[in-house]
């Protein structure tokens, strides 16, 4: 009698005599097999399950011309990101939850500004001598993605 060559399961010729344990044998040797990879996919759920484990928020603003001490650029999230990038008048800032400076990156050198996280870390304030610095220029639009943990 033949077997296969993964699970050495029966694989009878013509001439060979069929027997019951040959039967048992197999089915015990599928039984085992499919318990193995139920195992193996339920560990590989529970596993996909703790991946994506990170939020991201996109939203955008008009820049209100506004800038300096008491009239911050304020901007709330619904999660508190651990990193935001804010794009907008040719202009980019990034920011790492905790740091209380950013340089903002226009076409030429970077400058630097003041950024305060809320107690939450939720809301951002930005600070800075200029409206183009505070990611705040009249009119100009402004794109804000947050990304942090999932909740």
């Amino acid at each position: 009698m033949q077997q296969t060559s993964n699970y050495q399961l029966s694989q009878w010729d013509a001439e060979d005599r069929i027997q019951r344990e040959d039967f048992n044998s197999d089915n015990a040797k599928v039984d085992t097999a499919l318990v193995e990879a139920k195992t193996e996919r339920d560990a590989l759920t529970a596993a996909v399950a703790n991946c994506g484990n990170c939020q991201i928020w996109a939203g955008s603003y008009v820049g209100a011309g506004i800038y300096g001490s008491g009239k911050e650029t304020v901007i709330t999230f619904p999660f508190s990101p651990a990193f935001i990038c804010i794009y907008g008048n040719r202009y980019m800032a990034f920011f790492v939850q905790g740091v209380s400076s950013y340089k903002y990156l226009p076409l030429g050198e970077p400058d630097e500004a003041t950024v305060s996280w809320s107690e939450d870390k939720k809301t951002i304030s930005l600070l800075a001598s200029t409206p183009t610095g505070q990611m705040n220029t009249k009119d100009a639009v402004y794109y804000v993605v947050g990304i942090g943990e999932k909740q």
